[in-house]
Parts: C-alpha cells; sequence; structure tokens
C-alpha cells in the first residue's frame, strides 16, 4: 500500500487505494479533554496572579518618603542651572 506523499508545490497527494484510518478517540473525549487542559491552564494563570497580587499587597513596600527628595537632589546633578 502506497502513502500519502507531498508533490513539488506542496499538495498532499492521496494514492487511490489509500483509505484514511478514523480518529482512536471520540469527540466528545476530545472536546472533554481540551475543556481539561483549558481548565487547567486557566487555573494556573487565575492562582499566579491571586497569588502574587496579594504577595504584592501584603508584603511591606519601604519606606518611600524620601524618594522625592533623591528624585529632585539627581535633577539638581544632571540638568544645570538655567541663566536668567
Amino acid at each position: 500500500m502506497e502513502t500519502p506523499h507531498v508533490d513539488a508545490i506542496g499538495l498532499v497527494r492521496y494514492p487511490s487505494d489509500y483509505e484514511a484510518m478514523p480518529r482512536k478517540v471520540s469527540p466528545w473525549k476530545r472536546l472533554f479533554a481540551g475543556a481539561l487542559l483549558l481548565f487547567f491552564l486557566t487555573a494556573t494563570v487565575v492562582t499566579g496572579a491571586v497569588t502574587l497580587g496579594g504577595y504584592c499587597l501584603t508584603s511591606d513596600g519601604g519606606d518611600t518618603r524620601m524618594l522625592q527628595n533623591s528624585l529632585q537632589l539627581w535633577n539638581d546633578q544632571v540638568t544645570p542651572p538655567q541663566k536668567p
């Protein structure tokens, strides 16, 4: 029995005596497997986002009151004073 092949321009050619095998798994089982995979993927993403969000909201961010002063000092060093 000859198997299908791809010709020079990329088309699949099937021999006249070739019969395609039916799928081994029923459509309902394939649909269930896809839904299960989608559920686990969604649960993984949601769990990661909730965990990271909870960590960011509850962790100590540190004292940020000095950031404004350090930004002003950095701007004074980078930009030369303007002449009137």
